[in-house]
């Protein structure tokens, strides 16, 4: 299935959920998924290739996936909301919109607590950052490097810059996650994409009775590391192509 059809400068682009992958289109097209659209790979793609898994069981990253997932959610929604109220909702207006997604089967109820958390936890850090909600869920494409991904969030903190935040469920910063916020800062370099500033990333630990921590990681070094990942993810394919079939 295919969805999310979204225009970048003169490139329209669609997700495709089953291979996390996007497939580019000319404007003026046919919407055909069997038509000879470029398949284009997402930042997850390439660094889920790249980088290692933690040492836990599928069924426990599978546990923190959707965990995970449901906080998106929860923080994705009350973003959107407080954009159109033009100011950060209050908690009974986040309470309402999460409660929201449960009704509409974006989130399970199992996970609601979760997705409660992490608008929450979101909401609190940027009261006291200051931040206005400028975009979220915002979706970035270099034609240059033939890539495309989705932000979760841009602010403008109060000295009046534009910053590109990824949320974390988790609590724990890694050269993963400073080369996935990397990714799209690398992007929004081309035209068409938004004009960024900073890039960060906002732990909000769902998990643990902790504080969200916000990790400022400078531009120059979060894009170096996704130029790595994707030098190497490149490397990978093409010795994958030239290797020949095993005969048994």
């Amino acid at each position: 299935m295919i969805s999310r059809s979204e225009r970048i400068g003169d490139v329209i682009l669609t997700f495709d959920p089953d291979g996390h992958t996007y497939r580019t289109w000319m404007p003026g097209s046919v919407m055909d998924p069997a038509a000879a659209g470029q398949v284009v790979s997402s930042v997850t793609q390439i660094l889920t290739a790249v980088y290692t898994p933690p040492p836990i069981s599928r069924e426990r990253l599978a546990d923190l996936a959707e965990i995970g997932t449901a906080a998106h959610a929860g923080a994705e929604a009350v973003v959107r909301a407080s954009i159109e109220a033009g100011r950060w909702l209050g908690p009974g207006e986040i309470l309402d919109t999460v409660e929201a997604l449960l009704a509409l089967g974006v989130v399970q109820r199992s996970l609601l607590s979760a997705a409660l958390a992490g608008a929450t936890r979101l909401v609190r850090t940027a009261r006291i950052l200051d931040w206005e909600p400028l975009e979220t869920e915002r979706l970035v494409f270099s034609s240059r490097y033939r890539y495309a991904g989705r932000c979760d969030l841009i602010v403008r903190s109060r000295d009046g810059r534009r910053v590109l935040v990824d949320l974390k469920s988790g609590s724990a910063i890694s050269k993963r996650d400073e080369a996935q916020v990397g990714g799209y800062a690398l992007a929004c370099r081309e035209p068409g994409n938004p004009n960024i500033d900073d890039v960060a990333v906002l732990y909000l630990k769902i998990r643990r009775a902790a504080n969200p921590r916000l990790y400022e990681i400078p531009r120059e070094r979060a894009e170096e590391r996704f130029t790595a990942a994707l030098q190497a993810y490149e490397v990978d394919r093409a010795l994958s192509f030239d290797r020949p079939n095993e005969e048994v």
